[in-house]
């Protein structure tokens, strides 16, 4: 049986988990907010020491201009760092699983369905 259409919402889209050894986890509605708050407790120099790339773009950079951060779609997660969240979930996914294993890290990272309430 073919399964109901349901639009895509910010609450039913495709999520990321990060799950740590003491048994929390950040789970966002947002996949972007997830990134932002994870490589903040990465350590936000520590990932741009990583020098990351999203396609041909730098994943992380410490100068946007004014112009650039009205136009782009680039999240402040320090004083003077930004993180590059134009791309889709799998490419976030693969940047932050880069990041742990870079890292040594130790974090358990999936993708979460919430509207089959699946994980993998």
């Amino acid at each position: 049986m073919k399964e109901p259409f349901v639009p895509k919402t910010s609450s039913n889209r495709l999520k990321i988990r990060i799950s740590f050894s003491d048994g929390t986890f950040i789970q966002e509605n947002q996949v972007s907010t997830t990134l932002v708050k994870t490589v903040q407790l990465a350590g936000a120099e520590r990932v741009l020491g990583l020098n990351l790339r999203i396609g041909k773009r730098f994943f992380m950079l410490n100068h946007l201009s004014e112009e650039e951060q009205k136009m782009t779609k680039f999240k402040k997660v320090d004083e003077n760092l930004w993180i590059d969240t134009n791309s889709d979930t799998e490419s976030k996914y693969n940047t932050l699983v880069e990041i742990n294993e870079k890292l040594n890290l130790g974090w358990y990272i999936e993708k979460v369905d919430p509207l089959h309430n699946n994980s993998y």
